[in-house]
């Protein structure tokens, strides 16, 4: 990948489009005093990656130059292998994506689609860890000495160490780990323990296991039902049914089916009317809400807030003045101070230095003195204090208008009154059943089939009455296969589980063991860059998580964290330049990546960045681009490219 242009327009203190043009291979020294641009230049590749046009956060927000509502834009152009991509984007006003694509293939993309396109880019020529970690900014040197890598970072590296060390025929392997892990997921949580988060195999091994506790119940409940309705004791005489006694609990049984909705329609009436008290009750200003002064007080409240946030203006005479406001002229004495309300149309003017201007004097401008006049007249009316309590109060009122529509739609379709008046009427019959209790608890009765069996066995017409009435035999079946199939899918999905547990563990274990083997690879390509900086004394070692313990130079092993400020630097600089190669071994056609510095080498003493100069030059193919204030600092550099920002 090489950068052949970037640039950035309205951009922080960039307010006309700045463009460099670095060169494809080796150093090109970009110079510029503070605050000309430099760091916004080395971000550009950084942001038309990883933010989205339509993206918002205080980040981009902070991109706008200060007092400028523009749209901050960048682009740059890149080439990969035989494509050469050009690509721009603008944020927050007339936000756009665009990418033209010329080289094997020829296309215009916009929208959705540029996006999409620079994602695959992304994701195809780079990685994002990578990424971050080569584009460090100034004085975050620390980041890549100083604290141990993420588990991120390591995964990361990984892939791309086992892509390096492994044929092509080996490379399906981590293919396989990552399936085996995304199954993992599925049944377990990051400590290990089973998960039972919504659309993962665990939860629905977790809802089964459930559902046949139910079922088993279910089974449990319909046997001993089935079980107390063949004793049907008070249904039977001598051997033989008791019409008389079935006929009596049928009659029973059919004014308590009329009895039982009546209670329970006199029960929600009695709740809802309650409810509607309560409320009443809780919160007497309920009876004078008005929900027309509610809503004048929703709309203006924007404006009530907007009052609040600009209420006054103070202004302090720094001596002695004649200021005029709205067209008024004021005197002021020195130290003299003027509360002025910051309403749209308002002018003030010091003569012969200065005029302010704020907002317009038209009609349609809101005045927000006379809203919050208005604001508080009507939370007074209301009897409120806050917009918090008008919020609650319109809240309450809404719930109590929804159990007055309850209230009159029960009354639309039964009365209460009539509702009393049935129930007491079937309740005065239920006196001319002396064992009303026992026969309404008594096995349901159908009286045509009791009537056309009454002459069979009284066990087994007992039985009948009860369990084909209510098909409990049909209930038990169906409720034993339904055990049957769950306990079976429950086998099926442990012995998945099991199995996909052992698998990621076996391979867990296998990729802990070629850590082993491919961490050396990257302290290999590391110290090759430190014997070629340092002198072929010097050996860093590196641990198998890939963590940079100890420097050896000259006989003795320093701790990394306790080398100097600028050995930590100069280290830094050697393990992004390590992991730019690495990358460019990595990539499946051999393509190296942009490496760039801004204002780096803030530690490190002539000496040492001469031999820095050195090593960079023999970094044949590589492309580096150099944001500096100070560039005589790297006249020892071949530099294949200058550029003064400012001219």
């Amino acid at each position: 990948m090489k950068v052949l242009e970037i640039w950035a327009e309205n951009v922080r203190g960039i307010s006309t489009k700045k463009v460099v043009n670095p060169a494809p291979n080796g150093v090109t020294l970009i110079h510029a005093p503070n605050e000309s641009g430099k760091t916004t230049l080395s971000e550009v590749l950084t942001f038309l990656f990883t933010w989205p046009s339509d993206f918002k956060n205080a980040t981009l927000k902070s991109l706008q130059p200060v007092g400028k509502d523009v749209g901050p834009s960048m682009g740059a152009t890149i080439e990969i292998g035989p494509d050469t991509y050009k690509i721009r984007k603008q944020w927050l006003k007339e936000k756009k994506t665009e990418v033209e694509i010329t080289g094997s293939r020829t296309l215009q993309l916009a929208g959705p689609d540029a996006q999409a396109e620079i994602e695959r880019i992304f994701k195809e020529s780079l990685d994002s860890t990578f990424w971050e970690l080569l584009q460090l900014q100034q004085a975050e040197f620390n980041a890549l000495v100083d604290n141990e890598f993420g588990s991120d970072f390591l995964k990361d590296l990984q892939n791309l160490l086992d892509k390096i060390s492994t044929d092509t025929e080996e490379e399906s392997a981590d293919t396989l780990f990552e399936k085996v892990n995304t199954e993992h997921k599925k049944w377990f949580a990051a400590k290990g323990g089973s998960t039972t988060a919504a659309g993962t195999q665990g939860r629905v091994l977790s809802d089964l296991l459930d559902e046949i506790e139910t079922l088993k119940d279910e089974e449990r409940n319909l046997r001993g039902r089935i079980a107390e309705s063949a004793k049907v004791e008070q249904a039977v005489k001598v051997d033989r049914v008791d019409v008389e006694y079935l006929k009596a609990a049928f009659q029973a049984q059919d004014f308590n089916r009329k009895i039982s909705p009546l209670i329970t329609k006199e029960k929600n009436y009695e709740l809802i009317a309650k409810a509607i008290d309560d409320a009443f009750i809780a919160n007497p200003i309920l009876k004078t809400y008005s929900s027309e002064k509610f809503a004048r007080l929703q709309k203006i409240y924007p404006l009530e807030l907007k009052f609040s946030a600009l209420n006054s203006l103070t202004l302090k005479s720094l001596q002695e003045n004649v200021i005029q406001i709205q067209g008024e002229a004021i005197s002021l004495s020195k130290n003299d101070s003027q509360e002025v309300a910051l309403e749209p149309g308002l002018r003030i003017e010091i003569p012969g230095i200065l005029e302010i201007s704020y907002g317009s004097a038209s009609e349609d401008a809101p005045n927000l003195g006379a809203a919050h006049n208005e604001f508080e007249a009507l939370l007074f009316e209301m009897g409120l204090n806050s917009w918090t309590e008008a919020e609650e109060l319109a809240r309450e009122f809404s719930a109590l208008t929804s159990k007055k529509e309850q209230l009159a739609a029960l009354e639309e379709i039964q009365s209460l009154e009539s509702i009393r008046e049935e129930l007491k009427a079937l309740q005065n019959q239920v006196a001319s059943f002396p064992n009303w209790e026992e026969l309404i608890a008594s096995p349901q009765v159908d009286f045509k089939d009791l009537d056309r069996r009454s002459n069979e066995d009284a066990v087994a017409q007992g039985r009948w009455i009860e369990i084909n009435k209510n098909g409990w035999d049909q209930k038990l079946n169906e409720t034993i296969s339904l055990i049957q199939s769950a306990e079976s899918q429950i086998k099926r999905l442990k012995l998945q589980r099991d199995a996909i547990k052992k698998l990621h563990e076996t391979l867990i274990e296998q990729r802990e063991k070629s850590a082993k083997h491919v961490a050396p690879i990257f302290a290999e390509k590391l110290n090759e860059l430190a014997k070629a900086f340092f002198g072929q004394g010097v050996d860093f070692h590196v641990d198998d998580e890939f963590s940079i313990q100890s420097r050896y130079k000259d006989g003795s092993s320093v701790p990394v964290t306790s080398l100097s400020t600028g050995a930590k630097e100069q280290l830094a600089i050697l393990i992004r330049l390590t992991l730019s190669r690495l990358v460019q071994l990595g990539n499946e056609d051999n393509l190296s990546v942009p490496v760039i510095f801004d204002d780096e080498f803030g530690h490190t003493d002539p000496v040492r960045l001469k031999e820095m100069a050195t090593l960079i030059k023999n970094l044949e193919d590589q492309q580096f681009i150099f944001m500096t204030c100070y560039p005589d600092k790297f006249n020892d550099f071949e530099i294949a490219k200058k550029i003064d920002l400012l001219a």
